[in-house]
């Protein structure tokens, strides 16, 4: 089994309202409340389980991320971790999950996250810098 943490030079709390995952996974999530000389900043951490292994439980874990981070914020806020997705990226920009044989609610839900979040001010930082095109 693996948990998340999160390290910080400045001061924290976790938050109250938890993203509420399946039961047995909390371990694999953590919310916090940061305290920066600019204000507070939100972050999130998550470790998505895998699908091959869990099955459905990647697809509820999926869902309640994007429940409860697709919603208004008064402060900034980041989501971090291991999604055990996308299983490919290509350089227009496409993403590929991984589906159970190509379910519609299994696909949604992996979208909703990698790509949805945008919507709700949680766009990939990474790609917004980076792009898509590969690394040598």
């Amino acid at each position: 089994m693996s948990g998340v943490l999160f390290a910080s030079r400045y001061p924290f709390e976790a938050l109250p309202d938890q993203i509420p995952v399946p039961q047995r996974l909390w371990f694999r999530v953590l919310s916090v409340a940061f305290r920066t000389p600019t204000g507070r900043v939100d972050g999130h951490v998550v470790h998505v389980p895998p699908g091959s292994s869990t099955g459905w439980t990647k697809v509820e874990f999926f869902e309640a991320i994007f429940a409860h981070l697709a919603t208004e914020c008064p402060h900034p806020r980041f989501l971090a971790g291991d999604f055990n997705s996308p299983n490919r990226e290509h350089p227009d920009g496409t993403v590929e999950v991984f589906t159970n044989k190509n379910d519609p609610r299994w696909r949604a839900a992996e979208h909703s996250v990698i790509l949805g979040l945008a919507d709700h001010g949680l766009p990939d930082a990474f790609r917004a810098v980076n792009g898509y095109e590969p690394f040598a």
